[in-house]
């Protein structure tokens, strides 16, 4: 089993810096998973339940776009991800919402493997 300090070695985070928007920084990640990048997202709630998303090639979805707005930052397209919970399990824009999003509010943080 790997521990905290192991999986630096694995995983870099991928950060949204201040100047750059939420349009973009979710088109940096889809941009990555295109080409081939392993980039997951994940989230622990206060509740203690976490979750945990692989984002996918935009190519192997066939559905309409989730846009939703998330601060100041209009029309937010998400990228696609493999979504699972339960007996669900499916590709398709990611599910997070305004508030899940956002670091201030409830921490999700995205990942790329580096190995």
């Amino acid at each position: 089993m790997l521990n905290c300090c192991e999986l630096t070695e694995y995983f870099s985070e991928i950060m949204k810096r201040l100047t750059q928007t939420w349009n973009d920084f979710f088109n940096d990640i889809q941009n990555k998973a295109n080409s081939g990048e392993i980039i997951i997202g994940v989230v622990k709630r206060s509740s203690g339940v976490g979750h945990v998303v692989a984002f996918m090639p935009a190519s192997l979805y066939r559905g309409d776009d989730k846009l939703i707005d998330i601060e100041d930052d209009k029309k937010v397209k998400f990228p696609i991800a493999l979504e699972g919970g339960g007996n669900i399990k499916e590709i398709k824009p990611f599910i997070g919402s305004e508030l899940e999003i956002t670091r201030d509010n409830n921490e999700y943080k995205y990942y790329r493997y580096i190995k």
